[in-house]
């Protein structure tokens, strides 16, 4: 029996692949592909393209990109919407659009429309997905905790016999107390002490420990750099007076920024750099330009001298800029504060063309974030007292001008 059924096998098997599944491929398969693929490809998709996505293109995203465009205003550093059309869709090909970044020619986007806008809207979909993050203001410290008239002073007596004769002259005019004056009406929560003091042979000025510590060895070094004859029209005698103020004014940036918790960006160097210049031009305008001069000439003379030396990489690593930057830093926002008070900066090649037309610019930003900022922790009452008070005797006249840079 197993024989014979072993026999018909075979015979079973070639009979069904004779009578089923060739005729079962002849009759389905080919009546399918051609009645459902193509109708299905040519009366769908491209109408769906044509209509509906190029017309998408067309019609709704140009209009909001033109609606949406940022431009700098010519009067000041505030930005404005301007109109203008940014995508434009590419002639030429079969249902083919493209992107362009307005004004570069350069194109955003160039492949199939179907997988182009899958791609978009997957992107819109992750973008909306993300939890929205508020966005605060900066915060003010408690009202109720600030308070003028929050700086102290001390004289520290000089351990190097040889700082004698500067401490003696710098407590007879009363330096410490001149400072503690002018800036009272800044509202800390804290204590701050001025203080004179010797650091050993270094020549430095700090804020550490809730004080602004000037070192003798840094005064007398000032001295030692003062021209022995009328330079930038300033007098020796008046050319120490603008780097002696700059130098407590930067402390005082980097306590401010510290005791009251001002967010800046960048180096902190930087910041009290641009605190002191912009403090030293709230002065009256002669005083502000004898200032500004005397401190940029200390500068300047730092930087003719960097100038001759191979660069070190210890000094491009350094927290504080290169005296060339914080010499064209200074004059630049002073350049911007009054283009006529110190217009010859610029005339006689003190200040290059290539920045001083964006130095306006440069110190409205500064002006724009110490009101914002700073301002909130003046007393104005106060300072409209302090800056009505004359607070320096200069030798040389205001009207003194630059002499030809060689």
């Amino acid at each position: 029996m197993l024989r014979l059924l072993l026999r018909h096998v075979p015979k079973i098997r070639r009979e069904r692949d004779r009578k089923i599944r060739p005729e079962l491929v002849r009759k389905t398969r080919p009546e399918l592909v051609p009645k459902i693929r193509p109708a299905h490809a040519r009366k769908i998709r491209p109408e769906h393209a044509r209509k509906i996505r190029l017309a998408h293109v067309r019609k709704i995203r140009p209009a909001h990109v033109r609606k949406t465009r940022l431009e700098r205003s010519e009067g000041g550093g505030r930005l404005r919407l301007r109109l203008g059309k940014s995508i434009a869709p590419r002639s030429g090909g079969r249902g083919a659009t493209r992107m362009q970044i307005a004004g570069s020619g350069a194109p955003m986007i160039g492949r199939d429309q179907g997988v182009r806008w899958v791609h978009i809207g997957l992107l819109m979909l992750l973008i909306l997905s993300f939890p929205t993050v508020p966005v605060h203001a900066h915060e003010l410290l408690p009202a109720s905790s600030l308070k003028t008239n929050q700086f102290d002073y001390e004289y520290v007596e000089p351990k190097n016999p040889a700082h004698r004769p500067l401490y003696d002259a710098l407590r007879m005019i009363q330096i410490l107390e001149k400072f503690q004056e002018f800036l009272s009406p800044l509202r800390f929560p804290i204590k701050v002490t001025l203080k004179l003091r010797g650091c050993d042979g270094v020549i430095n000025a700090t804020f550490w420990d809730d004080a602004i510590q000037i070192c003798y060895e840094y005064l007398e070094w000032v001295m030692q750099q003062a021209p022995k004859a009328e330079k930038m029209g300033l007098t020796p005698r008046d050319a120490l007076i603008g780097p002696a103020v700059d130098v407590f004014l930067h402390e005082a940036g980097h306590a401010v920024l510290e005791v009251l918790e001002i967010p800046f960006f960048g180096r902190e160097e930087d910041s009290a750099d641009y605190f002191a210049s912009y403090a030293l031009l709230q002065f009256a305008k002669d005083d502000a330009r004898r200032l500004i001069l005397g401190a940029s000439f200390l500068s300047g003379k730092e930087a003719l001298e960097e100038q001759e030396k191979a660069p070190e990489m210890r000094l491009m690593a350094d927290t504080h800029g290169l005296p060339a930057q914080r010499f064209f830093s200074r004059l630049c926002m002073a350049y911007g504060f009054d283009q006529e008070l110190f217009g010859d900066v610029v005339t006689l090649g003190y200040l290059p063309q290539s920045r001083a037309k964006n130095c306006r610019y440069e110190y409205k930003t500064n002006e724009y974030a110490f009101k914002s900022l700073v301002a909130p922790y003046i007393d104005q009452e106060l300072m409209q007292k302090v800056r009505s008070k004359q607070w320096f005797q200069f030798e040389s006249s205001a009207a003194g001008g630059l002499e030809i840079k060689k």
